[in-house]
């Protein structure tokens, strides 16, 4: 009986370039991720919260006096920055579809196949990085792009096309502000287990029970540090950070302040520099497994 042993030799050859090598990782990732009902489910359900602020904010415009969240640039503020539903939708999204895409390679030994075909840990790791970057704008940027287009359809708020064209800003800002670290963290996971399951449950008790803990703090010892235990706060700061502060103009209520309490009292540095550090250590992580996964073979 032959016995024969497997092995690659990494590219020597002439290569594609890097965007056409990164769209091999992306394109073989969105197929997979379709595959299942569940993440169509889940951006459908992002989606349809949209249209229900959407039917708030149309009940406002045809009401005598609207109500100041339906104003301005609150309601994206509220949409992106609440935590049910968008935000555990967000968070789930994540979970199913960046959990596999990384541990399901490490499982079938698919990253032989990459190495062999001129893919670099680079190419790969952006590659996996756009499919889950492209989820999760689709659970957080296209609702509110559909509400910026709806506010300016029913005409809730006179808003001159610049300060328009500033919340549009605002409000990619504040998706990549959920999306990047939140991209960083779970294929960092993903990149830890072979079982797709480990690091999407991992990813649940993190997000969530972050902010578990960062209530129990907080009623124990009154301190606003606390606040910067929880990954919803820390991401919802910087998002809302992003947003340019002014007040409601309306005819119907005259000199009604624009601002929203914010999610905790620290400016702009220690969560964005918090969410940084995770990011860069997520990073990392993915670079030293990719690595040793390759050396292994």
């Amino acid at each position: 009986m032959r016995i024969y042993e497997q092995t690659y030799e990494s590219w020597s050859g002439r290569t594609e370039p890097r965007w056409r090598r990164v769209a091999v990782v992306a394109r073989m990732g969105w197929r997979l991720a379709f595959d299942g009902a569940l993440p169509r489910t889940l951006i459908l359900a992002c989606a349809v919260t949209a249209v229900v602020y959407l039917g708030v904010m149309f009940i406002a415009a045809t009401s005598r006096i609207p109500p100041p969240f339906a104003l301005g640039n609150r309601i994206y503020r509220q949409m992106l920055g609440e935590f049910f539903p968008q935000g555990l939708l967000v968070l789930t999204v994540a979970a199913v579809i960046g959990a596999p895409l990384i541990s399901r390679d490490l499982k079938h030994q698919a990253t032989i196949l990459y190495v062999s075909r001129a893919i670099g840990p680079a190419d790969y790791l952006i590659g996996k990085a756009v499919v889950l970057l492209g989820f999760l704008l689709s659970a957080t940027l296209l609702p509110a792009l559909l509400l910026w287009t709806g506010q300016i359809m029913l005409g809730v708020d006179r808003l001159a096309w610049g300060e328009r064209l500033v919340d549009l800003g605002s409000i990619t800002g504040h998706s990549l502000a959920i999306s990047l670290p939140t991209t960083a963290a779970v294929l960092a996971l993903s990149s830890l287990s072979k079982a797709a399951v480990v690091p999407g449950i991992l990813w649940m008790f993190f997000s969530i029970g972050s902010g578990i803990v960062s209530e129990m703090l907080h009623a124990l010892v009154r301190a606003e540090w606390t606040r910067l235990v929880s990954w919803h706060r820390l991401v919802t700061r910087v998002g809302e950070l992003c947003y340019q502060a002014r007040p409601i103009r309306s005819p119907l209520i005259p000199g009604a302040a624009g601002g929203v309490e914010p999610v905790m009292s620290y400016g702009v540095w220690p969560p964005l520099l918090i969410l940084a550090a995770v990011s860069a250590a997520g990073v990392a992580v993915l670079f030293w497994r990719l690595r040793s996964f390759e050396s292994a073979e």
